[in-house]
């Protein structure tokens, strides 16, 4: 696509320079930082005083060794992280505030940054067998890609005043991109992100692209460096477009939007505004897909549907708001204008580009006096997904969400088959998603962590055999159907299975009837011979086992959970939760049911139904 928009024009002729490249007011243009409304301005002026002394940390080496060897980085994580954020924090509280008191410590910042042995972190796989990164190894990750792009937006906006106290500072900062980054990302086809070598690339390729993009942009690095990367760039980004699902669905999940198609938002946002409008991607179907994918996975508040490695909590990202004007679309516009805005994160990667959007389109946003949409129903034929809800424009009553698929899907659960449920906007039937990410979670070894399992989703364990992982388990004879009265999604989940499961068919057919107010499962399954069958439901409460069924108070309403007691026998598992990330998401604990066939059986009809007591 966006080749083809370039054509044989050159980078020059079609982009403007460093120079003119405006998205944002630069630090000495003080009355548009002062127009800012105060509460704004006043959050980051706080922040950068609450660490104003701060000491900036060598990111020991320990920090790299523990993760060649345990495998495990993030309780060390914001060694890495920490100082970038207050680099960043320091830099837009200074554009803020205007009197030249964070400055010391931005020139603090830079340096630390700077002096570092590598910007990429263990965690993206610049390790060598020692546990000791060689500094000159130098590749273009998520990691590298995130310093440079934080260190050229200190560039870009406070450039003037910082060479008024001595020109070496930026200069520091342009050779340490420049050898860091920019040469590497022209120098290697190799990177299995770009698409020259694979066709299956995630959110890395919009996320690294967009962050080499904004350094092209606000940095001058060459008219021969720049035409080569941007050029390169159109093609990875045509890639990524090629790849991604025909029905706009993430098969990451709505917490990796913000850097999948969220991400790749942002790309075609800076190339259109780089361009002065002559290369705009907008038009696009398929782009206008990707965005309008969000809200059909919008639960309520702060949840969203999160299969796979996804989080349930994803606050919303700069991007929603800035997508739907861009696609002209009402309902994502809306739905951005609903956030009460970006907290400042200081454990997480620190992009000032999204800070800022945030920040200058507030107003916008906020005159809108937008409520979020809610969406009845959606269906995203590609990733196999089905969003449902008892009404359109609330989040009362029950909400569905069902999935067919495969097990071969990026950042992948084996969870053909799967649903959660919803009550009030509040979890009832949940998928927990991940914990914080360790070397085992691309390791050969994944599918051994728990919460992979389809035993730890809604889904049955069969003759003791759960779910494989790859592209071959999958679901067949997937069917979608909806109207006003129901809406529903029927599979066969049997070849998601392996030969030993010995499962000749497996029809589900999980769905929301809105007249009788009433989610359904329905499992129709042969098996070779008679066998052990259990189903799994997870809850985030804890359930209680009754004369009428299982039952899981929420606050101020409750769930329950009806089924055959004649026929199979209730078990309840309490699961400790000790990772932070499941924690943020579930709490400290979580619970499974498990309902298990008294008898062995081979073929047997059964029906769950979840309703509001």
């Amino acid at each position: 696509m966006l080749c083809e928009m370039i054509g044989d024009r050159s980078v020059k002729e079609l982009f403007v320079s460093p120079s003119a490249f405006h998205p944002f007011p630069k630090y000495g243009e003080r009355a548009v930082w002062e127009a800012l409304d105060i509460e704004t301005r006043q959050k980051w002026i706080d922040e950068a005083e609450s660490d104003i002394d701060y000491n900036w940390p060598i990111t020991p080496m320990y920090v790299y060794r523990v993760y060649g060897t345990e495998g495990n980085f993030y309780p060390h994580w914001l060694s890495y992280t920490a100082k970038r954020a207050a680099l960043g924090i320091f830099t837009i509280a200074e554009c803020m505030e205007g009197k030249g008191r964070f400055t010391q410590q931005i020139i603090n910042g830079i340096y630390a940054v700077c002096e570092c042995t590598t910007w990429t972190p263990p965690i993206d796989h610049n390790n060598s067998n020692e546990g000791i990164p060689d500094e000159n190894y130098l590749i273009v990750d998520l990691g590298s890609s995130e310093t440079a792009v934080l260190l050229a937006w200190v560039y870009y906006l406070m450039k003037d005043a910082l060479d008024e106290i001595s020109p070496r500072i930026c200069k520091r900062i342009h050779t340490e991109i420049r050898r860091r980054v920019i040469k590497p990302y022209t120098a290697i086809d190799t990177y299995w992100w770009m698409g020259y070598i694979e066709n299956r690339i995630n959110n890395w390729n919009p996320w690294c692209n967009a962050n080499v993009l904004m350094c092209h942009l606000t940095m001058d690095f060459g008219e021969a460096e720049r035409e080569k990367a941007l050029k390169r760039m159109a093609y990875s980004l045509d890639v990524y477009h090629k790849t991604y699902s025909e029905d706009g669905g993430c098969d990451e999940g709505p917490m990796y939007w913000g850097a999948a198609g969220g991400g790749y938002n942002v790309c075609l946002e800076l190339i259109r505004e780089a361009t002065n409008g002559a290369i705009d991607g907008f038009a696009d179907e398929k782009v206008k897909r990707m965005g309008t994918y969000l809200y059909k996975v919008f639960i309520d508040g702060d949840y969203f549907v999160d299969y796979a490695d996804g989080d349930a909590i994803v606050p919303l990202p700069s991007q929603v708001f800035c997508y739907g004007k861009n696609i002209h679309d009402p309902l994502l516009t809306q739905l951005g204008a609903s956030s009460k805005g970006m907290k400042i994160n200081r454990q997480n990667w620190f992009n000032p580009y999204h800070y800022l959007t945030d920040a200058f389109t507030k107003a916008e946003r906020e005159a809108m006096q937008s409520a979020a949409p809610y969406v009845r129903d959606a269906w995203l034929d590609t990733v196999q997904v089905l969003c449902a809800r008892e009404q359109e424009g609330s989040a009362k009553g029950l909400y569905l969400s069902a999935k067919g698929g495969h097990n071969g899907e990026s950042h992948n659960h084996n969870d053909v088959g799967n649903f959660i449920v919803y009550l009030d906007g509040q979890p009832l039937f949940i998928d927990f998603g991940t914990e914080e990410y360790k070397a085992q979670t691309f390791s050969a070894q994944r599918f051994e962590l728990w919460y992979l399992q389809s035993q730890y989703h809604n889904c049955p364990t069969i003759n003791g055999v759960m779910q494989r992982d790859d592209q071959a388990y999958h679901a067949r004879d997937v069917q979608y159907d909806c109207g006003d009265a129901a809406a529903g999604l029927a599979m066969d989940i049997a070849p998601a299975y392996p030969a030993e499961a010995g499962v000749s068919r497996w029809h589900r057919h999980i769905g929301l009837d809105r007249n009788r107010k009433t989610v359904f499962v329905a499992d129709d399954f042969l098996l070779a011979q008679a066998g052990a069958v259990s189903y799994n439901f997870v809850t985030q409460k804890e359930p209680i086992v009754t004369a009428e069924g299982i039952e899981v108070a929420l606050n101020g309403v409750t769930g329950m959970l009806l089924y055959d007691a004649n026929a199979l026998d209730a078990s309840i598992d309490k699961i400790e939760l000790t990772d932070i990330r499941l924690q943020r998401n579930w709490g400290a604990c979580a619970y499974r049911v498990v309902l298990t066939e008294k008898a062995a059986v081979q073929s047997a009809m059964r029906v769950f139904n979840v309703v509001k007591k």
